[in-house]
């Protein structure tokens, strides 16, 4: 008769205080950096997010008055902005809940340039202030610079518009892209 074999006698570790303090610091740093990014890209979602907003308002208000033949018209102060129609009137909120008026959020800072001088933000209370920013039905446009920039960052997300209509959105930090670099990535 064979006998059994016995199983290897194994060896029981653990782990020592001295690891697992070590192991939970780690990961508390680990956590912190999370945490810390996290609200860092939390604050550049907004001020993208708010960039991203204007420019397709802007693009389709630019449209409408392509289509209409018409001028559109884009108001800015420091707590938000709203879009105008130009008719008979005068420069009036145009129909459609697109062109409401729009809060910026708390957390971002906004500044303009209109063809390339600073303007001044008022406040939203100047009811019969005229657009800062027009859009005719020829699809020229006046051509301006809005910063978005979170309220401790340096740098700001920036919407351009030209002369000719166009739009570019470039990172302050990267600099102004030139042209010919932003008609290449257009094509794609």
């Amino acid at each position: 008769m064979v006998s059994p074999t016995r199983p290897a006698r194994q060896a029981v570790s653990g782990f020592t205080l001295i690891e697992i303090m070590v192991v939970m610091v780690i990961i508390g740093v680990i956590i912190t950096i999370a945490t810390l990014s996290t609200d860092r890209l939390g604050q550049q979602d907004e001020a993208a997010e708010s960039r991203e907003r204007l420019h397709a308002l802007i693009r389709l208000a630019a449209d409408r008055a392509m289509i209409e033949g018409g001028e559109y018209g884009l108001r800015l102060d420091r707590e938000g902005y709203h879009f105008l129609q130009y008719r008979e009137e005068g420069w009036i909120s145009p129909e459609g809940r697109e062109y409401r008026q729009r809060q910026w959020p708390d957390s971002i800072r906004v500044t303009l340039e209109i063809e390339g001088q600073p303007s001044e933000l008022r406040g939203p209370e100047q009811e019969q202030a005229l657009p800062q920013v027009l859009m005719t039905g020829t699809g020229e446009m006046t051509p301006f610079r809005v910063f978005l920039r979170h309220r401790d960052d340096t740098f700001a997300l920036v919407l351009e518009g030209q002369g000719n209509g166009r739009l570019l959105r470039w990172n302050e930090e990267d600099g102004r892209p030139d042209d010919h670099d932003m008609s290449r990535r257009n094509r794609r």
